[in-house]
């Protein structure tokens, strides 16, 4: 008796392709995926040009630990925090209240450094305020992302912002240290104010269905 085997056909390139980037389809995910890149990008910038300029203030390497601790420890402090806010707010309007302080934070900080008035303790305390931000930022970003896609397309959606993150994570760094040598350090936290205010304008342009607090919107 003779059997056959079903066969399948290949799936085209072109198919593939969609399939891959299927989630970007959705307007409002395509719209926070590229906000989640450029934030991907700019937050590494800032921690390097912010560490140069800790160096350039005080020549200190146990400064520059200080740093770091007053970079995480926020998310220690708060991170619990801006999980219980994501669930309970509006997650659209708080991202654009962190991203709006994020970029209030870097103008500041530019300001200083740009009129010659830039202490040590200002940029500790910039950089603390900054990862405070943070901490209620990624959780929330994280939590907004079921709410744009359907069912079918959040495990891409999902794939794809963990992309943006290690896009950021690989070419951050590398892009701060050339803005620092090409526009200097004032000049340098300017453009990633630049970052953060498209950030806030590619949410601007999302439109959400009204959503109940601790409700997901389809």
């Amino acid at each position: 008796m003779k059997e056959t085997a079903d066969t399948v056909a290949p799936m085209s390139p072109a198919a593939a392709r969609a399939g891959t980037f299927r989630a970007l389809r959705h307007r409002n995910f395509r719209l926070l995926w590229i906000g989640l890149v450029i934030s991907s990008l700019v937050m590494p910038m800032q921690w390097l040009v912010q560490s140069w300029l800790i160096l350039q203030l005080t020549h200190s390497a146990f400064d520059l630990g200080l740093l770091g601790l007053a970079r995480g420890l926020p998310m220690l402090i708060f991170g619990l925090w801006g999980g219980v806010l994501a669930d309970r707010m509006d997650r659209r309007q708080l991202l654009i209240i962190t991203q709006g302080t994020a970029m209030a934070l870097v103008v500041l900080l530019a300001s200083l450094i740009m009129a010659g008035l830039v202490q040590v303790w200002q940029v500790f305390l910039i950089t603390f305020l900054t990862g405070a931000v943070q901490a209620f930022d990624q959780p929330t970003r994280t939590a907004l992302v079921p709410d744009l896609v359907p069912r079918e397309d959040l495990a891409n959606a999902v794939a794809l912002a963990a992309v943006a993150r290690q896009v950021g994570t690989a070419l951050g760094p590398a892009g701060g240290g050339f803005l620092i040598e090409a526009m200097g350090m004032g000049a340098s936290y300017l453009l990633l104010a630049v970052g953060n205010a498209v950030i806030v304008l590619v949410l601007l342009l999302m439109k959400l269905p009204a959503r109940s607090i601790g409700a997901v919107v389809r």
